[in-house]
């Protein structure tokens, strides 16, 4: 069993000897350009498609704020001490503070979704066609 780890930790220090370039890795889902200007209309559709996946992560957590609250939904043990239990809890009593976490992520979420329509926005002189810029427009105004 020794020579087993001996042997494992040995390849591993020899790996990461011979790993001397850092990984560069740019993100699809970021724009990389620093004043957020969008040059081609691939990028321009490619940022819109991304609109609407920014729609997603605010629902995660926006049925706690409406429906939990409203009692649509219920906090099902009122009294357990587990720290998501807490928060749910914070919220369906009203008795959260201005620093709970799940308020902060859908606000954050929100907010980065309307940054990504406004760079949309911002970067509609590269689309030459009227319709699509028209639409592309449209959809943003919209999300």
């Amino acid at each position: 069993m020794k020579k087993i780890i001996y042997i494992l930790g040995l390849l591993i220090s020899v790996s990461f000897y011979f790993c001397d370039e850092t990984l560069d890795i740019d993100s699809d889902s970021e724009i990389t350009n620093p004043d957020k200007k969008l040059t081609t209309e691939e990028q321009v559709s490619a940022a819109v498609v991304g609109c609407y996946n920014g729609l997603q992560k605010p629902m995660e957590t926006e049925w706690m704020l409406t429906e939990l609250r409203s009692d649509n939904a219920v906090q099902g043990v009122p009294t357990s001490t587990n720290s998501v239990n807490i928060e749910y809890n914070e919220l369906d009593m009203f008795t959260l503070l201005p620093t709970h976490a799940k308020v902060y992520e859908y606000w954050l979420a929100s907010y980065a979704n309307i940054d990504r329509a406004n760079t949309v926005l911002g970067s509609l002189d590269v689309v030459s066609d009227e319709a699509t810029r028209n639409q592309y427009e449209a959809e943003c105004r919209f999300i």
